[in-house]
């Protein structure tokens, strides 16, 4: 292939720069407006339950923000507790913004008065006798809405709700509200009380200064793995500069391409960035050894770039294809934010395969004609003099490798035997049971927050059953309202509910309210005259409960089901025996569904499993389409499918061992991991067919693959490996279980293919 006859960036270097330059400015200039969002919504995208929840909260408050304070002191029902609960809820009443504060001290309960009810404070102000305070305690803690609710059954926690009408929607205006927090509760917390907290615009802030910490991080030791590699590599300067100044092109322009493609970067979809700068040095790598290994003075520029092209670009373009192949089949998936991650990631691969084969070779032309390129580094010279021998790594190292692939092949081949036995137990030990809060480093406040309302308040799961009676009303007939009790009771009395809460049961509550408190009168009215009494008094008062049980039509009752956080399988067969139970014992003409509740936890479970299966599948299919043109016979494209598919198998396998859940994150590391460890196979067969073409033996192409690929191929997977290991020092779990299985899958593709990829050579050509 002769590039000069219609490259332009080869025949007129400066020309193509300024076009391209004219090109690229106005992407770079996108970069102003470049953010990565921190929406809560993205942390909970693959969370059905936690998400729907969410959805609801947003939708019932609007523009209104609510913080949840958990205060634990020693005893909340002593004078020292309450009024510790009454200065805390204090301090935050005086905030600017608040337009609400609600706690035990600021909190009303309905009392009768005549043939009405008044609203009365549920803690009188001023001092509690002990005699109040036991009464206090008996009456909270055996209150369904008051229990684990505004006070944990342990009596030493206790909620404190603040509501916000101020804007919090930009993250000046969240980084104040939680500096404001801090400080009010900084004197509290001296004090030896302790708080928990919980709010949209906190999470928000927390996941943004968490990023900014891992990138503090991330970039040091990102940068120093990749020039001391580039270093080892090539012991030049000039490449060096070369191959960064290729890299900061391209770091420069893709922000501006996400800008205008209309996608929005997330915590999880930022680590788009190190994964692309590994792809894109794959590429530098193969471009600039064939370029050193061929360097001579004797050669001139023009030449011995098209010389090294004729080696390396049409695997390139191939390893590019298949591994943009693996991101675009992410874009199947039912995950948004996966499909997000696809979509730029091929963009990403097209705009570095541009650069690297566009302005790229244009700089390149420029400079080489001014200077050459210094040689392959020797272990017998000095770093910046070219070496004698044109070999990139010694013909011992190289003999050795042919000699073990055709002398331990049977070897081999019994160790692959054994991981596909392997992976077929671990992939069977995959969970797919997606919790938002195991998104978050154990650490995060965010989720020490979420655990202590679970383990301490009775749990953050929460499920609607709607019991819909067909008519307006419907809900305040007798028999109806029996029925609901009924199911409450047995939804009550299974083992892992820690709360039911159903309107039946607002309306025994006001029931025991009109008798005076009498224990033995918290049941249904058996006088309908008074549930119509009770009803219109609820609607009176905007009963803040009233809307949660019941439509504002009273035909449909609404019963909660409220349990700890399990996984989801135990969560459905929970919900399902409460509707079987609902369904046989309902009355005629009554519906009973939780269709969203249980639907969405099943959906969410089954989209996971299905966009694994469906990038893997697809990424196999195309990727053997590819090879299957590029290679004849299509034999070549299954020995290369089969050397990676072991290693991304074993991984996903070991993901089963070690109970690494399959969520939103760790399934795009199969598609990903198996389009880039081809690209190795690729640029060893297409050398060793191409000694083959040449007239060499079977023994003599494997010799000269292993000279001139173990070079490039090992920079590549270990520039690969090490940057995917360093999202070890993220925060969020599942950045570091992709990191860790990606580098994991890859360090098994490299060892498949120096060692399995050639014995499958040496066993399928015999000379």
């Amino acid at each position: 292939m002769n590039w000069n006859n219609w490259n332009p960036f080869l025949r007129y270097p400066v020309i193509s720069l300024l076009a391209t330059a004219a090109i690229a400015i106005p992407l770079i200039l996108q970069m102003g407006r470049f953010q990565v969002t921190s929406e809560t919504r993205a942390l909970l995208e693959g969370d059905q339950r936690n998400l729907s929840s969410y959805e609801k909260v947003k939708q019932i408050l609007a523009n209104v923000e609510v913080l949840a304070l958990s205060m634990e002191c020693g005893e909340v029902f002593t004078p020292e507790g309450i009024d510790a609960v009454r200065r805390v809820s204090d301090a935050f009443a005086r905030q600017e913004g608040v337009q609400d504060v609600k706690s035990l001290t600021h909190s009303s309960k309905p009392v009768r008065r005549g043939f009405t009810f008044e609203m009365i404070p549920l803690i009188p102000p001023g001092s509690v006798t002990p005699e109040g305070l036991a009464e206090l305690k008996k009456f909270c803690l055996g209150h369904p809405l008051i229990r684990d609710v505004m006070v944990a059954a342990d009596s030493r926690h206790t909620v404190i709700t603040v509501t916000y009408d101020r804007d919090l929607e930009r993250p000046a205006q969240q980084s104040a509200l939680n500096s404001e927090i801090e400080a009010i509760l900084k004197p509290f917390e001296q004090e030896g009380l302790r708080f928990e907290r919980i709010a949209v615009s906190l999470i928000e802030h927390e996941i943004r200064s968490t990023l900014r910490r891992d990138i503090s991080r991330f970039l040091p030791a990102a940068a120093i793995i990749l020039t001391s590699i580039l270093w080892i590599v090539f012991r030049s300067w000039k490449i060096l500069l070369l191959i960064l100044g290729n890299q900061m092109v391209v770091v420069a322009l893709l922000p501006g391409l996400i800008q205008i493609s209309g996608y929005n970067l997330s915590v999880f979809t930022l680590l788009i960035f190190p994964l692309l700068t590994g792809i894109h040095l794959t590429l530098l790598i193969h471009l600039f050894t064939s370029l050193q290994r061929m360097a001579s003075p004797a050669i001139p520029p023009q030449a011995l770039i098209e010389k090294a092209l004729a080696e390396v670009f049409k695997p390139c373009l191939f390893a590019a294809l298949t591994t943009g192949i693996g991101m675009l089949s992410l874009a199947l998936s039912d995950v948004r934010q996966v499909r997000e991650f696809g979509v730029l990631g091929t963009l990403g691969i097209v705009l570095i395969f541009a650069v690297t084969f566009g302005p790229g070779l244009a700089v390149l032309r420029i400079l080489l004609a001014r200077g050459k390129l210094p040689g392959p580094p020797s272990p017998n010279s000095r770093p910046d003099s070219p070496a004698p021998d044109p070999a990139p790594i010694g013909t011992r190292f190289a003999m050795r490798l042919t000699r073990f692939a055709t002398d331990r092949r049977g070897l081999v081949l019994a160790l692959a035997g054994i991981i596909v036995i392997t992976s077929g137990i671990g992939i069977g030990r995959i969970r797919t049971d997606i919790r938002a809060v195991e998104f978050l480093n154990p650490q995060s406040p965010t989720r020490k927050a979420v655990e202590e309302f679970d383990h301490v308040y009775g749990g953050i799961n929460v499920v609607q059953i709607e019991l819909d009676t067909g008519a307006p009303n419907g809900v305040n007939s007798l028999p109806f309202l029996r029925y609901v009790e009924s199911v409450q009771e047995y939804a009550a009395s299974k083992r892992e509910v820690s709360g039911v809460y159903s309107y039946a049961q607002l309306l025994a509550m006001i029931n025991q309210i009109w008798e005076g408190g009498k224990p033995e009168a918290l049941k249904l009215p058996d006088n309908v005259w008074l549930i119509n009494l009770f009803v219109v008094a609820l609607k009176t008062q905007n009963f803040p409960f009233l809307t949660a049980l019941a439509d504002p039509e009273l035909r449909t009752a609404h019963l909660v089901v409220r349990t700890p956080d399990m996984p989801s399988r135990q969560y459905l067969k929970l919900v399902n025996d409460v509707l079987k139970f609902a369904e046989d014992k309902k009355p005629a003409n009554v519906l009973v569904s939780a269709a969203e509740g249980v639907h969405s936890i099943l959906e969410a479970d089954q989209r996971i499993l299905r966009s694994q299966r469906d990038s893997v599948f697809t990424t196999l299919l195309i990727v053997g389409a590819v090879l299957s043109v590029l290679w004849r016979p299509p034999l070549l494209a299954c020995l290369t499918l089969v050397t990676n598919a072991l290693p991304v198998a074993l991984v996903i396998a070991l993901a089963g061992f070690v109970d690494v859940p399959l969520n939103s994150i760790t399934l795009m590391v199969a598609a990903i991991t198996l389009g880039i460890a081809v690209d190795d196979s690729i640029h060893f067969i297409t050398h060793w067919r191409g000694c083959r073409a040449a007239g060499s033996n079977n023994l003599e192409a494997l010799l000269d693959s292993f000279q001139v690929k173990t070079r490039p191929i090992i920079s590549t997977s270990a520039i690969l490996i090490l940057l995917l290991s360093v999202f070890w020092l993220s925060s969020f779990p599942p950045v570091v279980h992709f990191g860790i299985l990606s580098a994991t899958a890859l360090i098994g593709a490299l060892v498949g293919t120096l060692f399995l990829l050639p014995s499958l050579l040496a066993w399928c050509r015999k000379d």
